[in-house]
């Protein structure tokens, strides 16, 4: 054979190997999209598939000047289930945490404003995971500081990703867990809120649009800690909503982190007590209002505990009872050993 000949066959092959070369990067992109395609399916299917958690509640019983009266225990479900750990280790897990970076900075009048205007344009990416884990403050952690709780910022989150994607499941799974369990903890969202809707808990009294102020119920729900405002909030609640004691509701809540019962307790211990009992408070209002002699709403306003798993509950109550337009959070801060509230959004 001629070294003319050679070299042409040696071209051919060359050409043979590049398009093989060519083919099998292509086939192998498309095998890896099909492998995250199946795995993205699977994981939705068992999460559509899992036996979720119910919990009964207490009767709340509401009492003050106006007498009281007591609205029975209820049961709901609370969208909890373990999702086995060969399913989570093929889901595509959100870190918020990290994925917020930039948040504070963002435009906005206060918190729920930065936080929509921040994910305004993530949505489609935000789509793509199949859990999330719920944000904390990373910059207070890497600084030493043990509070690190988010709650404000959960709460606006749960709230627009359960009215921006309605039909993607808000999936939160618990980060603390080891290699060798065979499950991980998680909460939905989104069937939780579905579940509530489906047992139409909506306020019958609707928002306050008479102008005048006198004919609507105002109060301020307390979550935070054991339920019962110390002097310093509530001259803070008083100063921010103009509200007194008497327009105060004492939610007792297994407390959060930064507090502990006389009775002890523990708000992952004792998480599904408590969020069933915030799926429950708001059936309160209603006769509340009555006992009260108001015909409309003009402003339920929450004082969130640090837990966060509590704010994302709270959202879920918020919209199933359908006062997504007549709530403001008050979120607290302390200026100079001096604490102020301020309504969001």
């Amino acid at each position: 054979m001629q070294s003319n000949d050679i070299a042409l066959t040696l071209d051919r092959l060359h050409a043979s190997m590049q398009t093989l070369s060519s083919t099998i990067e292509a086939t192998e992109r498309e095998y890896t999209v099909a492998v995250m395609r199946e795995s993205i399916i699977s994981v939705k299917e068992v999460i559509t598939s899992l036996e979720y958690a119910t919990q009964t509640t207490t009767g709340i019983v509401c009492s003050g000047s106006f007498g009281s009266f007591t609205v029975p225990g209820r049961e709901y479900d609370i969208g909890c289930a373990t999702l086995p750990m060969t399913v989570y280790l093929k889901a595509r897990v959100c870190n918020l945490s990290e994925y917020i970076h930039g948040l504070f900075s963002t435009p906005g009048a206060n918190v729920f404003e930065q936080t929509k205007n921040f994910l305004a344009d993530k949505w489609d990416d935000l789509r793509t995971y199949d859990l999330y884990t719920l944000p904390i403050n990373l910059e207070a952690r890497r600084a030493g500081k043990k509070k690190v709780d988010l709650p404000n910022v959960n709460f606006a989150l749960t709230m627009l990703f359960l009215q921006t994607m309605p039909d993607h499941d808000f999936v939160v799974s618990d980060p603390l867990y080891k290699g060798t369990d065979s499950s991980v903890r998680i909460t939905n969202y989104s069937h939780a809120y579905r579940k509530l809707q489906a047992m139409r808990v909506r306020v019958q009294t609707f928002k306050n649009t008479s102008g005048d102020a006198t004919q609507g119920l105002d109060v301020v729900l307390y979550q935070r800690g054991m339920g019962d405002p110390d002097y310093n909030s509530m001259h803070a609640i008083t100063a921010a909503t103009g509200l007194g004691q008497m327009d105060v509701m004492h939610m007792h809540l297994v407390p959060g982190k930064e507090s502990v019962g006389i009775m002890g307790g523990n708000c992952y211990k004792d998480f599904a007590s408590s969020v069933a009992l915030i799926l429950h408070e708001l059936s309160i209002l209603d006769e509340y209002g009555r006992r009260k002699n108001k015909s409309f709403i003009n402003d339920v306003k929450f004082v969130l505990d640090p837990f966060s798993g509590y704010a994302a509950f709270t959202a879920v109550a918020v919209l199933g009872y359908g006062i997504e337009d007549m709530v403001h959070i008050l979120a607290g801060r302390y200026q100079k050993g001096v604490l102020t509230y301020t309504p969001v959004p």
